[in-house]
């Protein structure tokens, strides 16, 4: 890792040269950079932040991309730049997540192995004061800590019975039940205005399979209380039907992949299930080539379909989606852990 320094960039709309380079230059170096430091003469001229033009409103979010610390000193060319731009540039998020994992064991099985039931509990930590207030909200106002995980799993009632059963089941020889559970969040990504947050939940309880659930969350930064941004929010007027068909025309290629049938073959099912009403989900996302709706295990057809995630593209989305979304897409960085 590495620290850089640049400086006297002199960047104008009516050089596109320097601007180019820029830009490059940003996007070699991030990769290994603990921080980048720009000291002084950013812009060839600055005439105030409320003047900034469409131009360097690109460049802050070009800036707002940068996986790494960004520091700024003025020059004697842009002395005038001031905190509101900088708001325009929010800092990268931390992708740092807390994760807890807890056992609560009762006795051994028939192969004298510790019979253990397991949960784990996770929240991510962004550096950025009310998302990680709004983070704290989703636990009722206090994070977890080890003892707290411990402590659920021990008073787990689930967990008491299972214990039970287990003694009973293993004196008529059947093997015993070792319970799983999970809840846990994390930040999927962000772009310089949205954070998406992931929350993931799984029990199993010895059944078959265990039963799962994800739910995404959309919310704008910037805001004191940020609430979570609703597919209504995003789309056009009257375009809801556009986006079921485009969805659907994903779905039948997911599984046409997925080696189900042949394409028509694979339409003619999805149509007889759905009909001229697809399925739209709440849970969607920023995706570096548009937009992911992203279900559950079954929720649009059996547990062997598994969960899509149905990409929709920037081009496709125009006219359907807020152009304000849209702008985003570009300067979507994910989490590459999830």
């Amino acid at each position: 890792m590495a620290t850089y320094f640049l400086a006297d960039i002199h960047l104008a709309e009516n050089r596109p040269e320097i601007t180019a380079a820029f830009l490059a230059t940003l996007a070699a170096i991030a990769r290994d950079a603990d921080a980048i430091y720009i000291l002084g003469d950013l812009y060839d001229y600055w005439l105030g932040d409320d003047l900034a033009t469409p131009y360097q409103q690109r460049i802050a979010a070009a800036l707002a991309a940068l996986p790494c610390p960004l520091y700024y000193q003025h020059g004697n060319r842009d002395f005038l730049l001031g905190t509101a731009y900088a708001q325009t540039a929010p800092s990268p998020l931390s992708f740092r997540t807390v994760r807890f994992e807890a056992k609560s064991c009762h006795g051994k099985d028939q192969e004298h192995k510790p019979i253990c039931h397991e949960s784990a509990v996770a929240y991510p930590v962004t550096g950025n004061r009310h998302l990680d207030n709004w983070v704290r909200k989703q636990f009722h106002g206090t994070l977890p800590t080890q003892r707290s995980v411990q402590a659920k799993l021990n008073r787990n009632e689930i967990v008491r019975y299972t214990n039970q059963d287990n003694l009973q089941d293993m004196r008529k020889g059947e093997p015993p039940c070792r319970l799983q559970f999970a809840d846990e969040w994390s930040l999927r990504g962000y772009t310089p205005n949205y954070a998406v947050f992931r929350h993931d939940t799984w029990e199993f309880a010895c059944g078959p399979r265990g039963n799962g659930n994800t739910e995404l969350f959309v919310l704008k930064r910037g805001a004191a209380h940020p609430q979570p941004v609703k597919l209504d929010d995003i789309l056009l007027p009257n375009q809801k039907a556009r986006l079921a068909n485009l969805l659907k025309a994903a779905y039948v290629k997911y599984l046409t992949e997925r080696g189900r049938d042949s394409e028509q073959e694979t339409l003619e099912y999805v149509n007889g299930r759905f009909g001229n009403d697809f399925q739209i989900t709440n849970d969607w996302r920023f995706d570096k080539n548009g937009l992911t709706f992203e279900y559950d295990i079954g929720e649009l057809g059996t547990y062997a379909e598994g969960g899509p995630e149905l990409t929709i593209s920037t081009k496709d989305l125009q006219g359907i989606i807020k152009p304000k979304i849209l702008s985003e897409i570009d300067h979507y960085r994910q989490n590459s852990g999830r």
